[in-house]
């Protein structure tokens, strides 16, 4: 085998465990001989699957791949699905073959794990400017901005629409 090379990944971005959104990215590779000729059945090759970077997951988390490994198809072809976890983050991972020198190794995969449904009890609002001349000055406007999380403390998506109560009366920010 010379060379392992991304045929497919299905989503660039999935939702945390219980986000309702697409909690897997399947990711398909093939396995290339020197001459560029997918290696099927008659060389069969194993190819094993790792997470290489989990920026702001990391352990615990529970993002995993399955299968870890796999054995390619008539068409060069092995594939591997990432399962999200409860943290949101960067995920980059690789296909790589072992059982030759140097190790055969794809290039990097990223996908994205989105934060999922805000919490009320994780929303903080508060205005850009603190001190603001009400009792001088009618009119004078500053922006408000809120931080959203879900219940595992992951920022939710931009653009996610958040109500929560205000003064016992719902409002939509």
């Amino acid at each position: 085998p010379s060379q392992i090379v991304l045929v497919s990944v299905d989503r660039v971005s999935i939702g945390i465990k219980g986000s309702g959104d697409p909690e897997t990215a399947t990711m398909v590779f093939q396995v290339l001989s020197s001459d560029g000729v997918p290696l099927g059945p008659a060389n069969p090759i194993t190819v094993q699957f790792e997470l290489v970077a989990k920026t702001n997951g990391g352990a615990g988390s529970g993002e995993f791949l399955q299968p870890a490994s796999d054995v390619t198809d008539e068409n060069g072809l092995v594939r591997t699905v990432l399962n999200s976890g409860t943290r949101s983050g960067a995920t980059e991972t690789i296909a790589k073959i072992t059982s030759v020198t140097p190790n055969v190794v794809s290039r990097v995969v990223p996908v994205s794990i989105d934060g999922g449904l805000p919490i009320v009890r994780n929303l903080t609002v508060a205005p850009v400017d603190c001190n603001i001349e009400g009792l001088c000055y009618f009119n004078i406007r500053t922006q408000i901005v809120g931080l959203v999380y879900d219940q595992f403390q992951n920022p939710v998506p931009e653009g996610t629409v958040v109500s929560a109560p205000v003064d016992d009366e719902p409002a939509t920010l």
